[in-house]
């Protein structure tokens, strides 16, 4: 119940931050997907409890929930969890909360569900941290760490802790990004197709894009376009999910002209400029 909810919040949070000032109260992770009367989830929930806590002291951060399947639902917002997440900050706004951060403890691709598979669960490792970094997210949670059964799962981990596919992408993405800071999103005309999602970060040695193509199948691998990305750079290290290195030069293709074209797929790729 939202208003029980929200009267709960205003009784715990001048506990909890009287025994300790510094510490923050986070917003229970909100599903805010798969609403009634197909699903549990009550649709007016995130209002009401805004609604209820207007003027007093609730919460310190929100906290949502974003799965894949779901995008559809955020796309009039922004791009998957990008979307999501100004909804989210839309109605913090509406209720004079715009000031609040915001953080996803939980999303995640399954390897063996019917739709999903290891290589698209791989793929989504880095494309969920990437966007997040966009939508200004504080922390996001990769749910969960270890399958629990044998066969495949959410896990980024086997149900034996042996690294899947997806670790390894996401360890190839941390080892890239470690000492990055996130820009700003590449857009169409930078890319010059709408398809060919890019984001832009600046690292000690210069700058570097995270991109990939999106063709609207997002549950199917094997139907993936292989599009044409042409970026002004004398030199270029191209780095795919999984670590293996490919190097460009300005020449490669036997004209000098500044421009190097690279194939980019679903599959993210590293891009890092005169390495």
């Amino acid at each position: 119940d939202a208003e029980d909810y929200a009267a709960l919040l205003q009784h715990l949070y001048p506990v909890v931050r009287g025994a300790s000032p510094g510490t923050k109260v986070v917003f229970g992770g909100l599903a805010l997907d798969w609403f009634v009367p197909d699903g549990p989830f009550d649709p007016d929930f995130l209002d009401n409890v805004l609604a209820a806590c207007e003027g007093q002291k609730c919460f310190d951060v929100m906290n949502f929930h974003y799965y894949p399947t779901f995008r559809s639902n955020w796309e009039s917002h922004g791009t998957a969890i990008i979307g999501k997440t100004t909804y989210v900050r839309e109605r913090l706004a509406a209720y004079d909360l715009a000031e609040k951060p915001v953080i996803c403890t939980e999303t995640g691709w399954d390897s063996v569900a019917s739709w999903g598979s290891d290589e698209l669960q791989s793929r989504y490792a880095i494309k969920a941290y990437v966007r997040g970094m966009e939508a200004d997210l504080d922390v996001v949670t990769w749910f969960w760490a270890r399958d629990s059964e044998p066969g495949g799962g959410p896990g980024l981990l086997d149900v034996s802790r042996q690294p899947k596919d997806s670790y390894r992408a996401f360890e190839t993405m941390t080892l890239m990004l470690e000492n990055a800071v996130y820009q700003r999103m590449l857009t169409p005309a930078e890319t010059g197709d709408e398809r060919i999602e890019g984001y832009v970060f600046e690292t000690g040695k210069g700058r570097m894009d995270v991109v990939w193509a999106e063709d609207g199948t997002r549950y199917v691998a094997e139907d993936d376009p292989f599009l044409s990305l042409t970026v002004e750079a004398g030199a270029l290290r191209v780095v795919d999910k999984f670590g293996h290195e490919t190097e460009y030069r300005d020449e490669s293709d036997g004209v000098v002209d500044g421009k190097i074209t690279v194939q980019v797929s679903g599959s993210p790729l590293f891009l890092e400029y005169g390495w």
